[in-house]
């Protein structure tokens, strides 16, 4: 079922993005049909995906470059550097370095998006204290996929490193 309002489907007989329930009632905090709340300004078209985590295989395959995808670069370096150190202190052995991988991806398939609006909330702060907030806000891009594969070409070499130490060992 869609909602009559926004023409959403229902998520558990209720409306993410304007508050409207099955029963015909509406919570008036979650914010009007004919006004968006700062999380769908600043996340666009990826809003119900990123709230809901649909796309947990999208972060499952990408990984921590799902953080760089979404134009955080430099968490994105520390995470996958995280991911490394993980893998390297549990890899012992082909099998165990598929599972520690599987593991960490997984984590992060479940736990990303929740830390992603962690940030896109930090970022709304700083943003609220600018003059033109609405229009920043509207301005403010959530993707940069040219930043993902900036960082995905430069984290190819500490892989191919681990690799090496891992088949040396």
């Amino acid at each position: 079922m869609n909602c009559p309002n926004c023409n959403i489907e229902l998520k558990k007989n209720y409306c993410l993005k304007c508050g409207y329930m099955d029963n015909g009632s509406n919570i008036d905090n979650v914010g009007n049909p004919w006004k968006a709340n700062e999380y769908q300004m600043y996340l666009k078209e990826d809003y119900e995906n990123v709230l809901t985590n649909k796309n947990y295989k999208f972060v499952f395959i990408i990984g921590p470059l799902y953080l760089a995808y979404r134009n955080y670069p430099l968490r994105s370096y520390l995470l996958s550097f995280g991911e490394n150190i993980f893998m390297s202190i549990f890899a012992r052995g082909k099998i165990s370095l598929i599972l520690s991988f599987l593991i960490s991806r997984f984590l992060m398939a479940t736990f990303l998006n929740s830390y992603y609006l962690s940030l896109v909330k930090k970022d709304i702060i700083k943003l609220r204290q600018r003059d033109d907030f609405e229009t920043a806000l509207h301005q403010k891009k959530a993707r940069h996929p040219m930043t993902a594969i900036i960082v995905f070409l430069s984290f190819i070499l500490p892989l191919i490193i681990l690799y090496i130490l891992i088949k040396m060992s």
